[in-house]
């Protein structure tokens, strides 16, 4: 995954003000879907963090995933987080 960090902070920096949808999957079933809004991204060597107010409202684990994906099949502006069976996606509406 570390050679994915600076492919993940150039994508994600383009983002900001805005609102973004975290979509939770396991074997391909939705467990978990989060909605916020956020003023910036911070991508560091461990996590995603979703910043409004000067806080944390959201971060997201690098270490549970392998892979990077930008994927405009299905949606514009629609990137996946993946390892072997969990995938979370990331869309900003």
């Amino acid at each position: 995954m570390e050679t994915e960090i600076e492919k993940i902070r150039e994508t994600l920096s383009a983002y900001s003000n805005r609102q973004v949808v975290l979509n939770y999957y396991e074997d391909e079933e939705l467990v978990q879907r989060d909605g916020l809004n956020f003023d910036k991204i911070i991508v560091t060597e461990k996590e995603i963090q979703f910043i409004s107010n000067n806080k944390v409202k959201a971060s997201i684990d690098l270490s549970l995933y392998k892979t990077f994906e930008v994927s405009n099949d299905f949606f514009k502006n629609y990137f996946a987080l993946k390892n072997r069976e969990n995938t979370l996606a990331i869309y900003f509406p």
